[in-house]
């Protein structure tokens, strides 16, 4: 057994666990939270259907320890570099570990909020700032013709404010264009962007980033 503590919609939860049982149990039996639902129990089905930092996971096969792992890693900079790219005071860049499509980044809101109006001025001034300076690296590494920006922060189990950085490619299918984007996430794992390829234009964007005259972090402070 172990002690995991685990963030669920902003609240804390501490659980004497397993560390190889379901997260989908964990939500469950332990901590009753009954939204999200048993299915096929292979992770096919989407019935059970969670994200973490605005990725969707199949809790009925995510082991509990995966998931506080990664979050605890990237607090102790340990996570691997596509999932802790950049980060602010306010904000974690990473890049989406479900999608097909190189460069799809995430800005994670550090608190939980669940709605862009209880953006503070400061962490508002520094999204736009991000996401201009994500679009313009993303526009030189990637070849995209244009980003597109995406929020919802209202999928089942993760109302917390994320926004989606997605390259907008010039050969892009037609179906894959404007919200049609999202066929391209949540994909079979043969599908997806290998980690060696997200760690290698995650490195990319992080250098690009941190030698930007715009944002630049010291002890924590984003400075002019």
């Amino acid at each position: 057994m172990q002690s995991i503590t685990l963030h669920v919609n902003g609240q804390p939860y501490t659980v004497e666990v397993h560390p190889d049982m379901p997260l989908l149990w964990v939500l469950r039996d332990l901590l009753g939270l009954t939204g999200t639902k048993y299915g096929c129990g292979i992770g096919q089905c989407g019935a059970c259907t969670v994200h973490q930092d605005g990725e969707a996971i199949q809790s009925c096969t995510t082991p509990v320890s995966e998931v506080h792992e990664l979050v605890e890693r990237r607090n102790a900079g340990d996570a691997p570099l596509w999932d802790s790219i950049y980060r602010t005071p306010y904000w974690d860049v990473v890049h989406c570990n479900s999608t097909s499509l190189l460069g799809w980044l995430i800005l994670v809101q550090r608190r939980h909020i669940a709605a862009i109006e209880e953006l503070s001025e400061a962490e508002a001034i520094e999204l736009g700032k991000l996401i201009r300076h994500v679009s313009i690296v993303l526009t030189e590494l990637t070849g995209c013709i244009k980003t597109y920006v995406v929020q919802f922060a209202e999928a089942p189990g993760h109302h917390h404010v994320h926004f989606h950085i997605i390259p907008r490619m010039p050969n892009q299918l037609e179906e894959h264009r404007g919200p049609g984007i999202f066929k391209q996430r949540g994909v079979s794992e043969a599908e997806r962007v290998s980690e060696a390829d997200m760690n290698e234009l995650a490195q990319k964007v992080r250098l690009y980033l941190e030698r930007s005259g715009s944002l630049k972090i010291v002890d924590g402070v984003t400075l002019e």
